[in-house]
């Protein structure tokens, strides 16, 4: 399948490189069309297409299905585990790739069905009109006008005058005739199963342009280019349209206007498109299939099949050595032997085509003898691929084994025997004589003449090594054992245990068989190689027996041949890890059976024979000094057991020393009399750890513990209990990392896992307070290393018993940090000076906690708890940040803190109680939490005439503005408080009706002009009412400040706050303007949505600047030369004004008349960063082009046009 794909995708991109370079420039449209369809096609079935070169293979298609007439025994099967070459890792990726190619095939199939179902129901939906050999389906839906199939889909809220219409239809006409709806769905149905090619996306965007340009050809007969040309643009950004319809408006519109107004291609242009025809031949030799295909079939029945396969020339196809050729004509043998039927012909076939395998591989040995490992490479890699097993022996194949450990070809055998069928009971080869039992007891010389063959129930066949490991040298030739229908054992009949899941069989052969290949393949799906065996070429036969009881069940295990421990885990772990059996019976009753059951290990690389003088894996630490001796073991620099050394996995070692006498002891003291044997592991941080500074002067051997006593005793001795976190009740665990850096100072230190601020920067602290270390040092040079130190703090209840959990269950998360762990320290706690009764967190109480700075005295209790209510709402506001993984997925919601406020008017123990995900939980408690670092004491809750702590849940908001995602100096802040207000209003970003300023209500006046005059009254007020700060005048501030306020249904203004300051106090004055229009009686022309008054978020940019320059921004932007205010811009007057899409999602047409003079035309987002500028000193009069927008920021921009003295002004809102 991913050979398929990469054809594809190569040949559609030589054919499509061919058509970008050749003939996309050239205006033969319906040959481009043409092309495009065609390689497409061609792509797609080229791969499948039969080489004409390709190697024949003669197969026979004569099948007869034949049952043998004996089995196995069950209960001496013979399974051989072989052992594939090494892999770092075994995480299945192509299973991984296929889910990703299928869920890549049900997404887009699913988007294609959606794209169907949209266009069906709309065409169900619509009102409908014959006109000619076509219908148009008239909507209530806004979309731009498209076709599908036969059918025209237009709009009824469209309003286009009588040459748009004209000018729509001759071009969906066009589409329609030319049945390129056929063209779009072949194109996605390939796209759907070839999703993960990139050509696709490449001729689906060619084929939708070259359908255009066709389109447009068709409208543009009659003339009139140019204001066909201002159709299309004035249609391009409308958002609206389906992705597997044929529409009106298509991207790349500059391409198509181009083609438009270009000079017809002339008709010499026309023999681009001969060289096609031999680059499709060539695409067909070099990507059609070359594996090897069928020719006549030989009757096996009456032929030797083995003389017409060995017929067949062996020679390789090249005359330099290509391993991708013999991997080619292997496989094509291979694939010959899948899914035969057991019949003597077949049987036949299977062992000729191995034979030539076996043939081939020699051939090429011999012809190339200086990759001979290459070769046994590619064999050994074919084989794997299909489930057989190659045993090498003198650089040739030996035998062939299939995935059951059956031997299927032998090269001392020459031709191994076909089943036998019933009428032969038994076939012997004449060399040899294997041992034969008849009902577990030696059979009798003329066993042949007295054995009747109806009467036998089953037949094993044992071989080689089973055979041997069963019966010794009296079956060197192999054994055969037979049982008869009536045996029976201590006179009573006896049956078998059998693997679970062939209970639906009724024939009992069939059922013993289907069993026994259960088992063989539970065996080889579970059982493993050992990993610190295969590499060393350990191979051989684990012979093991086992019980299955009266219920079925495993039991009593045992090794009765064993290769090697690890081999003997490994069965057992297999064979005790079987499900329930079906159990065996002895006279009708179930009864316990032992089974036995051999399973051979076997390397794949070359035989034990062929690999002489490879170790078995095993640590081997020898006695340094005669008699009884103890060495010192250091495992990469630390002192440990030798139990600890022999739990090593031997691949984990990258070198062992051995000291002796004087040079131990002078390294490791008195304790190294006996030697010292040093490991190093292969991923050590170091050879010798780091030395506290007050241990380096006492034996080697004592350094580590004195270290990390002496590192305990430096944090207990200077560590402290916060007392905030005592009385907040905080307890649980600190974890902090730090490195010792080659020089043996410590950096980078910080909290992994934190509880608390105060006990947090109280463990940091201490840390970095500790006294330089002797640095830890690998291969002798100072290194680096990591430590990890984890800290409990525990709180101790009135009667000494600790309020959490041990500290020892806590350790585990600190082990998770990489890095060396150091002890953990425990800090306990209690209260001020003696042991405190534990903390009454209360709900409700007599007078709550309050949000400080409305302690004013002339207030009363219900406008005290106002005040702190707007306080707290305005604090959160500042504080808090929309999610930016929140805001681009939509995420909207409310979160609820919990958190306590304590009698200090602190807060303690936030927590999350209710989230939406996408980070808006941890932002709201991360806001919660800066309380106590920004000095926010509450004013805490009274209850009986006491301080209590008390728990407080504090509700949060966050909603996206309508129609739009927000950017980060726009983010909307809702803190909802269930109160007397109850739930907060919705607030809208992006209205039908924006608000206005008041004052231009006239009836007389059109909606430009009230918004213009709107404006210039805005700007009025507020140049009437800024101050340029002292502070700011004096150091030069200068900058844009953004306001952010809701303008409320009834007019006046709210939730006015700084969402963009430059500090100097700007931000405060701007803030005060806009907090007085309230206190002057100023209400706003609300804004409407669907015909209502609606609350509206509204953002005011005011641009600080110092100097003597004019106003040069628009009207939304305000510039305060310091004291001095300069007057408000005249209004420019402009004719057949247009800005259009708007909204719009990047593209915008802009339009307008006016005089002709000077002009420059700006567009800036809220922040006063400038979006596109262009100024005109040569303006005739008229202005009309596209502007691309789609780097701006998303949100409401500016656009302003000045001429002279007078400014035209509006907002473009980009989604």
């Amino acid at each position: 399948m991913v050979a398929y794909l990469l054809q594809v995708s190569l040949c559609w991109l030589i054919f499509y490189l061919l058509y970008y370079v050749w003939l996309s420039k050239e205006t033969f449209f319906n040959m481009n069309r043409w092309y495009l369809l065609s390689t497409l096609v061609l792509g797609l079935l080229i791969p499948l297409l039969p080489s004409p070169f390709s190697t024949t293979v003669q197969e026979n298609d004569w099948v007869t299905v034949y049952v043998a007439g004996f089995n196995q025994g069950l209960e001496m099967l013979e399974v051989t585990v072989t052992a594939p070459a090494v892999v770092e890792n075994s995480f299945d990726w192509y299973a991984l790739l296929k889910f990703i190619y299928w869920g890549g095939v049900a997404f887009t199939g699913f988007r294609f069905l959606s794209g169907l179902w949209r266009i069906g129901s709309m065409y169900w939906k619509a009102e409908h009109i014959r006109i000619g050999d076509f219908r148009v389906a008239l909507t209530n839906e806004a979309h731009l006008p498209f076709s599908f199939f036969r059918v025209i889909f237009k709009s009824k809220l469209g309003s286009f005058n009588a040459f748009e219409e004209e000018k729509i239809t001759d071009h969906e006409l066009a589409h329609v005739r030319g049945w390129h709806t056929i063209d779009v769905l072949l194109v996605e149905l390939a796209g759907i199963f070839l999703w993960c090619s990139p050509p696709i996306y490449l001729y689906r965007r060619s084929l939708r342009m070259v359908h255009e340009y066709i389109a447009d050809s068709a409208a543009i007969r009659t003339g009139q280019k140019k204001q066909y040309g201002h159709l299309l643009i004035r249609q391009s950004q409308s958002g609206l349209q389906l992705a597997l319809a044929n529409h009106f408006i298509q991207s790349q519109l500059k391409k198509r206007i181009i083609m438009m107004t270009k000079t017809r291609s002339r008709r010499q242009a026309f023999l681009k498109y001969l060289p096609v025809i031999p680059i499709l031949v060539v695409a067909l030799v070099v990507f059609s299939n070359w594996e090897a295909v069928a020719s006549d079939p030989i009757d096996f029945l009456n032929s030797d099949p083995i003389a017409a396969v060995e017929a067949t020339d062996l020679q390789t196809t090249s005359s330099d050595f290509d391993p991708k050729e013999l991997m080619k004509e292997m496989r094509a043998l291979l694939a010959k032997t899948k899914n035969l039927e057991a019949n003597e012909a077949n049987n036949k076939l299977e062992l000729a085509l191995l034979s030539k395998f076996a043939l081939l591989h020699e051939k090429w040995s011999n012809k190339y003898p200086e990759h001979q490992k290459e070769i046994q490479a590619v064999a050994q890699k074919v084989a794997e691929e299909n489930m057989v097993f190659l045993k090498f022996g003198e650089g040739k194949i030996q035998d062939i084994y299939d995935r059951f450990g059956a031997l299927k070809y032998s090269r001392k055998q020459g031709q191994m025997s076909p089943s036998p069928e019933k009428s032969d009971v038994i076939k012997l080869k004449p060399e040899g004589s294997p041992y034969v039992l008849i009902n577990e007891e030696p059979a009798p010389a003329d066993w042949k003449s007295q054995l009747d063959p109806e009467s036998i129930e089953s037949v094993d066949v044992l071989k080689g090594e089973a055979a041997l490991n069963l019966y010794g040298e009296k079956a060197k030739d192999g054994a055969i054992r037979i049982y008869t229908k009536d045996y029976v054992l201590s006179g009573s009949k006896k049956e078998l245990p059998r693997f679970p899941g062939c209970e639906e069989l009724t024939d009992g052969e069939e059922r013993a068989k289907c069993a026994q290949r259960n088992l063989l393949e539970y065996v080889m799906a579970n059982i493993r190689y050992p990993e610190d065996y295969k590499k060393y070429n350990v191979q051989g036969t684990v012979v093991a027996s086992y019980v299955v009881d009266k219920e079925g069940q495993i039991k009593d295990v045992r090794i009765l041949r064993s290769i090697g421990a690890g081999f003997d885990r490994e069965v057992e772990r297999v064979l005790t890890g079987m499900p329930t059996q079906i159990p065996g019976r002895v006279d009708g009753q179930p009864a316990e059976i032992e089974m036995k059951l051999p399973i051979k290990f076997k390397a794949t690389q070359e035989d034990v024979a062929e690999n002489p003088g490879l170790p078995t894996p095993q640590v081997i630490i020898s006695k340094i000094q005669a008699g009884e001796s103890s060495p010192l073991y250091v495992l990469d620099g630390e002192v440990v057991t030798e139990k600890a050394v022999q739990a090593l996995n031997p691949e984990d070692i990258e070198k062992i020393d051995v000291l002796k006498d004087k040079q131990a002891v002078t390294e490791y003291g008195n304790n190294a009399v006996d030697g010292v044997v040093r490991i190093f592991t292969k991923g050590r941080q170091y050879d010798v750890a780091p030395v506290f500074k007050s241990c380096t002067e006492v034996e080697k051997t004592a350094q580590d513990a004195c270290s990390k006593r002496s590192f305990l005793e430096s944090i207990y001795k200077n560590i402290r209990y916060p007392a905030s976190a005592r009385q907040a009740g905080v307890q649980g665990m600190v974890v902090v990392k730090y490195t010792i850096g080659k020089d043996g100072k410590l950096e980078d230190t910080y909290v992994v896992r934190g509880i608390d601020e105060a006990v947090d920067k109280e463990v940091l602290r201490v840390i970095r307070e500790l006294p330089d270390w002797k640095p830890a040092q690998k291969d002798g040079q100072p290194v680096a290393v990591d430590m990890v130190l984890p800290v409990q703090f525990r709180l101790e209840g009135a009667d000494g018993t600790s309020r959490v959990k041990d500290a020892a269950s806590k350790q585990p998360e600190a082990r998770e940090v990489k890095g060396k762990l150091v002890d953990e320290v425990v800090v306990v706690g209690y209260g001020n000076s003696t042991p405190a009764k534990e903390k009454e967190i209360f709900k409700l109480v007599e007078e709550m906690p309050r949000f400080p700075g409305c302690e004013d005295a002339g207030l009363g209790e219900k406008e005290r708890k106002a005040c702190a209510d707007k306080s707290l709402v305005e604090y959160v506001y500042k504080q808090i940040n929309y999610p930016a993984v929140a805001r681009k997925n939509g995420v909207e919601g409310m979160v609820v803190v919990g958190f306590v406020v304590n009698t200090d008017g602190t807060i303690s123990n936030a927590k999350v109680l209710r989230d939406i995900g996408a980070g808006c939980g941890d932002e709201a408690l991360r806001v919660v939490n800066s309380m106590n670092k920004n000095g926010i004491r509450w004013i805490p809750g009274n209850h009986e005439g006491k301080t209590v702590p008390v728990q407080f849940n504090l509700p949060v908001r966050f909603k996206l503005g309508s129609g739009e995602a927000k950017t980060p100096d726009l983010e909307e802040r809702v803190v909802t408080g269930y109160g007397k207000e109850g739930q907060p209003k919705e607030i809208f970003k992006v209205v039908e009706e924006m608000p206005r300023f008041p004052g231009c209500e006239g009836a007389g006046l059109g909606a430009d002009e009230k918004k213009a005059c709107a404006d210039k009254n805005m700007l009025e007020y507020l140049y009437q009412q800024l101050q340029y700060p002292e502070i700011a005048r004096k150091n030069d501030v200068e900058g844009m400040v953004v306001v952010g306020f809701v303008i409320n249904t009834d007019g006046t203004v709210s939730d006015a706050k700084v969402l963009r300051d430059i500090g100097a106090n700007c931000g405060d004055e701007a803030l005060r303007v806009i907090n007085t229009m309230n206190e002057k009686g100023i209400r706003w022309v609300p804004g409407r949505q669907g015909g209502k008054a609606v609350a509206v978020q509204f953002n005011l940019p005011v641009r600080f600047k110092l100097g003597d320059e004019g106003l040069k921004k628009e009207p939304t932007t305000i510039r305060v030369d310091g004291p001095n205010t300069t007057p408000a811009l005249n209004n420019l007057e402009l004719h057949n004004f247009k800005a259009a899409p708007n909204p719009t999602k990047g593209q915008i047409n802009l339009r307008f008349q006016a005089e002709p003079a000077p002009v420059n035309i700006r567009i800036m987002s809220a922040n006063g960063q400038v979006i596109y500028q262009q100024q005109l000193p040569q303006f005739n009069g008229s202005f009309d082009e596209q502007i691309d927008l789609s780097d701006a920021p998303k949100g409401t921009l500016y656009l302003s046009i000045q001429q002279g003295e007078k400014l035209h002004s509006s907002t473009i809102v980009l989604q």
